[in-house]
């Protein structure tokens, strides 16, 4: 490797840290923004539903007579091996993990084949990630299944909060 490939190289390696930064601020505004609809969603169909609401920081949580039900939030920076985003839903202190399926639209189309050059290769990654920042939210699911010790289970997928909270408050 020369020299010039050498700087090339580092030089590279900057833009896609910067470039990294900027695409997940961009991802921790999508969650931030699922977070506000979420708790959006359980509270006004909760409070629709005779239930006293309150609403926190972490979350918000809902008392009918003796029925309690909270929502605890992931803050919108935490990312979590294997889910885009996730919350906890409590029914009578019974817990469940709700992990959010996003469906993002505009990314880059991957290529196939990647070069064997390492500056054409980290060059490919930059365009990648400079392209994924025009990325949208566009829609998003929840997965209600528990996964336990069996990490195979299938997903139960809900399309709205109020669905969520169905599938817990039995």
């Amino acid at each position: 490797m020369s020299l010039q490939q050498a700087k090339r190289l580092a030089e590279i390696r900057e833009e896609i840290e910067l470039a990294s930064q900027k695409l997940n601020a961009v991802h921790t505004g999508f969650r931030k923004k699922i977070n506000e609809e979420v708790v959006a969603g359980f509270s006004n169909y909760l409070g629709s539903n005779g239930f006293e609401v309150t609403k926190s920081a972490y979350g918000a949580s809902a008392t009918y007579k003796d029925l309690k039900v909270n929502l605890t939030l992931a803050k919108p920076e935490d990312v979590y091996m294997g889910a885009y985003h996730s919350f906890d839903i409590s029914v009578q202190s019974k817990k469940y993990d709700v992990f959010i399926v996003a469906i993002l639209a505009g990314g880059p189309e991957r290529r196939a084949v990647r070069p064997a050059d390492p500056v054409q290769i980290l060059e490919q990654d930059l365009e990648n990630l400079n392209a994924s920042l025009n990325i949208q939210l566009h829609s998003y699911k929840f997965d209600c299944a528990q996964r336990g010790g069996n990490n195979r289970v299938q997903p139960i997928m809900k399309d709205t909060i109020e669905q969520v909270i169905d599938e817990f408050v039995r």
